[in-house]
This record gives C-alpha cells, structure tokens and sequence, in this order.
C-alpha cells in the first residue's frame, strides 16, 4: 500500500512538473533510481525525490551555513522567516540537500507532514502553476 500510495503521488506530480519538458535522459535516469528505492522500500525516498527534482531544475534552496530557510527567497538564513519551517525542519532540507538516499536516514513522523508541506509550498513559490497534487489526501493517510 505505501509503495503504491507514493508512486501514485510522485506520477501526480511528474504529471504537472513535466508537462513543458521536452526528452531529457538525464531526467529520465532520475526518475527511474528514484522509482527503484521506493521498490526498495525506501519509504523517505519521495522526500529525496521531491527535493532532488528542486536541484535537477535549478531553484533549490541555496545551502548555507545560517539556520532557518526561507522558502519564498530559497535562501537559509540566521533568522526565522516562516513559523512553519523550523529549526528542526531547515535541518532536514539541509541533510537532504547535502545527501544521497540512505538506509540509515529516517525521518521522525511528526516531521513528515511538515516536511512533505514545507516542499510543496517551496514549489508553489519557485515553479510556475504549481499546485498541491489531487493525491496528497493519500498519502498523507497512508502515512499517519
């Protein structure tokens, strides 16, 4: 269930994510590793995915060594900006940036929904007409 729940979310948003792109191998071959450690059960593997998709297009967060990101100038800075994006949860973008997908990083589940938000509101500021993929509900349920 949690496999298809996240592969369903993930092709949701590919679907509005690629719909200007034209043939990209390099893209392709993102994809596909990603789709391989969810079938690994790699089940923070859409965390990674999301983000990495974030740096394949070139708006990622630019990494630094202040604390708290700031979502709307993808920047981290010394002081908070959004009461939603934590300490705690600037944190986890950094690790994730600064990473590959591996067995030992687990993500706390009280971090997940606010992880999974924090994402999604980053693309909403950085990707023209973005929008919360229709599957969130899903696997937001599949994961509580």
């Amino acid at each position: 269930v949690h496999q298809n729940a996240v592969i369903f979310f993930l092709s949701d948003f590919l679907n509005q994510i690629l719909k200007n792109e034209s043939q990209q191998v390099a893209l392709y071959q993102e994809i596909k590793f990603f789709k391989q450690k969810i079938l690994e059960k790699k089940m923070h593997a859409h965390y990674f995915f999301l983000i990495r998709m974030l740096q394949f297009f070139g708006i990622s967060p630019l990494v630094s060594e202040e604390k708290f990101l700031n979502i709307e100038k993808g920047v981290f800075q010394e002081e908070i900006a959004e009461k939603e994006v934590d300490e705690e949860l600037s944190s986890l973008w950094k690790k994730i940036l600064d990473r590959e997908i591996e067995e030992a990083f687990i993500i706390e589940k009280k971090y997940r929904k606010p992880l999974l938000d924090s994402i999604l509101q980053y693309y909403k500021m950085h990707f023209p007409e973005f929008y919360s993929p229709k599957s969130l509900p899903v696997i937001l349920e599949v994961f509580e």
